[in-house]
C-alpha cells in the first residue's frame, strides 16, 4: 500500500482526481472517523492524506506523515517544538533527524496527533496574518488550512489577501498557478459560497472572473499535473443563491 503514496499525496489529487485510492487503509477506520468528524481535519487529510515514511512533496520538501514538512531547511522551530509534542505523548519516541533520513516510521495514530498540533499552531498563525473578526468560520478554516499548507511565511505574502479579503487574491497565488490549483479552486468557491455579505449578482461576477482568469494563456498550462478543465469544474461549483 506504501508505494502508492510515492508522490505526495497532496498533489495525487491534482493528478489523477479520485482515481488513486486514499490512504484510509493506512490509518485504520478509527482513526479515519476521527478525521472525519472534525471538518478542517478531514479536508486537510484528503487533500494531503498519510505516508509513514519520509516522501518528497513533488516540490523538493522532505514530507511524512499528514503533510508534516520536515526539511531540514525549513520551519527548524516548528518541527523542533512538533518533535518535543509528540514525544511528550507517552508513546513513540522520534528523532527528526530518523524521520528526515527515512530511518522512523511516523505511526499512523501518531501522524493524526501531530496534524491536529499543527492545525492549532496554522490558526494561531493565520490570526495573527488576517484579523479574522472580518471573515467567517468557513473562511477561517480557508486560511488555518492555506497556513497548514504554505506555511506562515508564505501565507505572509498573501498582502493583498491580508489588506482586502479579496478572494480572486486567493487564485493570484503561485499555489494555485503552479502548485495545488485544484485545492486553491476549492478554496475560493468555499470562500465565495459562504460569504452572506455578497448578493447574487457578485457572486456571479466573481465566478466569470475567476473563470476568465483561470482560461487566461499566462495560466493556462496552469499545472503540468492537471488539466484545467478540472479547475474550471470546480469554479463552476460557486451558488449563485445570495444568503
Amino acid at each position: 500500500m506504501e508505494q502508492l503514496y510515492a508522490e505526495h499525496s497532496a498533489l495525487r489529487e491534482e493528478q489523477f482526481g479520485n482515481l488513486v485510492p486514499s490512504s484510509n487503509q493506512l490509518l485504520g477506520p478509527r482513526l479515519t472517523q476521527d478525521i472525519k468528524n472534525i471538518e478542517l481535519a478531514n479536508t486537510i487529510y484528503i487533500a494531503e492524506q498519510y505516508r509513514g515514511l519520509r516522501y518528497d512533496d513533488g516540490l523538493g520538501n522532505s514530507t511524512v506523515g499528514i503533510g508534516w514538512n520536515i526539511d531540514p531547511n525549513k520551519n527548524i522551530e516548528r518541527n523542533e517544538a512538533t518533535i518535543q509534542f509528540i514525544n511528550g505523548q507517552g508513546g513513540r519516541q522520534y528523532t527528526l533527524e530518523g524521520l528526515q533520513e527515512g530511518r522512523e516510521i511516523l505511526q499512523p495514530e501518531d501522524a493524526v496527533k501531530i496534524m491536529n498540533f499543527h492545525i492549532g499552531l496554522s490558526r494561531d498563525e493565520a490570526s495573527k496574518l488576517f484579523n479574522m473578526s472580518k471573515v467567517n468560520r468557513t473562511q477561517q478554516s480557508i486560511l488555518t488550512d492555506m497556513s497548514f499548507q504554505l506555511g506562515s511565511t508564505s501565507l505572509s505574502k498573501f498582502t493583498q489577501l491580508i489588506k482586502t479579503l479579496n478572494p480572486m487574491e486567493i487564485l493570484r497565488s503561485t499555489a494555485f498557478t503552479t502548485q495545488t490549483p485544484m485545492r486553491f479552486a476549492k478554496h475560493f468557491v468555499k470562500w465565495v459560497n459562504s460569504d452572506t455579505s455578497l448578493s447574487s449578482q457578485q457572486k456571479l461576477d466573481l465566478k466569470e472572473n475567476a473563470i476568465k482568469f483561470t482560461r487566461n494563456k499566462k495560466v493556462k498550462n496552469i499545472s503540468n499535473r492537471n488539466k484545467v478543465s478540472e479547475v474550471l469544474k470546480i469554479l463552476g461549483g460557486i451558488s449563485a443563491t445570495s444568503n
